[in-house]
């Protein structure tokens, strides 16, 4: 299968790799506050969007950009939680004149989405699932477990999924906000834009594969 596959599908070609591109079930939540602590898939109504994708080409939030500055209040490690962001420093563009001034966003939260996605499993494969780019941060579940928590958003996170994993229908699901204190890390100059904006594969291996080398 590897002599056979080009470099720009060699990602894809394998049989012991699944591509869970496409579309994913997805709940967008504006105000953090709202969003269930408890989080009950079968009694949550969903809407849905492409995997990859940004949340702000997608009509949920506005793109953002900024240089060397937050969205939120610059206080390390702390970021906006529930409540509104408050008050930041800015400097404003040439349409404001361009100067430094505090600034209250409005309507601007750590905007959460959920993303949910069902396949059926078979088999006693090992089963690693890999995201290869988050922003800004990610929850896993499956099948109502938690799994494991990543951020820094342009790393790839790779989380073994096989103890949770059963025969037949299996429930993926992953919660991502707008800003973690991994934000403080990535303070460059680009739009700053969420979601799962990168593959996510699932590889199933046997329990001696070669993993790396």
């Amino acid at each position: 299968e590897a002599q056979k596959a080009t470099l720009e599908t060699k990602r894809y070609s394998s049989s012991k790799v699944r591509c869970l591109n496409g579309l994913w079930d997805f709940a967008f939540f504006p105000k953090p506050r709202e969003l269930p602590k408890l989080f009950d898939t079968d009694s949550e109504s969903f809407s849905s969007i492409d995997v990859p994708a940004c949340w702000q080409f997608r009509g949920y939030g506005k793109p953002f950009y900024v240089n060397v500055r937050y969205q939120f209040p610059y206080d390390p490690p702390k970021i906006p939680t529930v409540d509104p962001v408050g008050k930041v420093f800015s400097l404003q563009g040439s349409d404001y004149g361009i100067k430094p001034r505090w600034v209250r966003p409005k309507d601007e939260y750590n905007f959460a989405g959920v993303y949910r996605k069902k396949l059926e499993l078979s088999g006693n494969a090992r089963r690693v699932i890999s995201f290869l780019g988050v922003a800004s941060c990610l929850e896993l579940y499956v099948n109502g477990q938690f799994v494991g928590y990543s951020e820094g958003s342009h790393n790839t996170a790779e989380f073994d999924i096989t103890p949770y994993c059963r025969q037949g229908e299996n429930e993926i699901l992953a919660l991502v906000r707008r800003w973690c204190n991994g934000s403080y890390l990535e303070c460059q100059d680009m739009f700053r834009n969420t979601g799962i904006f990168r593959d996510v594969l699932l590889y199933e291996i046997g329990q001696h594969d070669l993993w790396d080398y």
